[in-house]
């Protein structure tokens, strides 16, 4: 335990949310890589009409957890350096 200097101690544990995140980051990467190479291949208009729109979906979810684990990055740096 940190010798008591008067002041509250803040422990944050962010670690495993970001590993978590990259992991998420990564399945849904692969995921997007599936859609793309499934769309190359079709030539049936409702199927690339699918995937077009699963691709659109994933790539935002991606660019979303991406926004999150920079939070969680920026937060991380906060505790360190507060």
């Amino acid at each position: 335990m940190a010798e008591s200097t008067g002041n509250p101690e803040l422990q944050v544990n962010i670690g495993g949310d970001i590993s978590q995140l990259q992991a998420s980051i990564i399945a849904a990467e692969n995921e997007l890589r599936g859609f793309q190479a499934e769309i190359k291949k079709t030539t049936d208009t409702g199927k690339i009409a699918e995937l077009s729109a699963k691709i659109e979906t994933t790539t935002q979810r991606i660019a979303g957890m991406r926004q999150e684990m920079g939070k969680s990055a920026g937060a991380t740096n906060q505790a360190v350096y507060a």
